[in-house]
């Protein structure tokens, strides 16, 4: 019965990590999608002025 229990918290701790690495790349991703999206858009924003 111990062993099972080790089992699972090792389980547990291993998926709690990973799916924080996971996270983190994620978001560094889509983070830097954003940001070039963002500076598209002041971009455009800024080309639409000057045409003027």
């Amino acid at each position: 019965m111990a062993d099972i229990i080790v089992t699972v918290i090792v389980a547990l701790a291993v998926s709690v990590v990973s799916c924080k690495i996971s996270a983190a790349h994620t978001f560094n991703v889509i983070d830097g999608y954003v940001k070039e999206m963002i500076e598209l858009a002041k971009k455009s924003i800024r080309d639409a002025y000057i045409d003027k």
